[in-house]
């Protein structure tokens, strides 16, 4: 266990390497990281609600 947990670690540190050296790698990554956090976003924003309907969860007021 030891052995695939180094091997790990090696992996996890190429990887950074390469991140850190790889603008277009970086831009990819943090491209879908924002298009998850939208996701996100919008899904704290509608909330589905009774009767199969869709509400939208904002302040009332």
């Amino acid at each position: 266990m030891l052995a695939l947990r180094e091997l790990g670690r090696a992996m996890r540190t190429e990887f950074m390497l390469r991140y850190m050296d790889d603008h277009d790698l970086h831009k990819r990554i943090n491209d879908q990281f924002d298009k998850l956090e939208s996701t996100h976003q919008f899904a704290r924003v509608m909330v589905y609600g009774q009767n199969g309907q869709f509400h939208y969860a904002g302040k009332k007021g």
